[in-house]
C-alpha cells in the first residue's frame, strides 16, 4: 500500500442533475477505494434522500448536526466539522437530512 505524505486536501465532486445515473454508488465506491489507498476521506452527502449517508450505515441521532444545519444555520453555531460523523468503515460522513428537501426548487 502506498504511503500518503501530502497534507493538502483535495476535493472530488460527483454531481449531475439527472437522477439514477450512479452518483451515490460512484461516490461511496470512490471513498472506499481512497480509504484503502491510505487517504483520509470525508464524504459530504447533499442529497435530500440521504442514500450515501444510509449506504455508509450512519444513523443520525435527532441531536446530531447534518449538512442542512451547516448550510442554513449561522456558521458560528454549526461548523462543517461539527457535522462530520465517523462511519463504522472509517470514512467521515457529512450526513444529509430529510430537511434538505426544503432547499429543493
Amino acid at each position: 500500500m502506498p504511503t500518503i505524505t501530502t497534507k493538502r486536501a483535495r476535493v472530488i465532486a460527483v454531481a449531475m442533475q439527472k437522477g439514477g445515473v450512479g452518483k451515490t454508488t460512484t461516490a461511496i465506491n470512490l471513498a472506499f477505494y481512497l480509504l484503502k489507498l491510505g487517504y483520509r476521506v470525508v464524504l459530504i452527502d447533499l442529497d435530500p434522500q440521504a442514500n450515501a449517508t444510509d449506504g455508509l450505515a450512519v444513523d443520525l441521532d435527532p441531536n446530531d448536526a447534518s449538512m442542512y444545519e451547516v448550510l442554513m444555520d449561522d456558521a458560528d453555531r454549526v461548523a462543517l466539522s461539527d457535522a462530520i460523523i465517523e462511519s463504522q468503515f472509517g470514512i467521515g460522513v457529512g450526513p444529509a437530512h430529510a430537511a434538505m428537501r426544503k432547499l429543493e426548487r
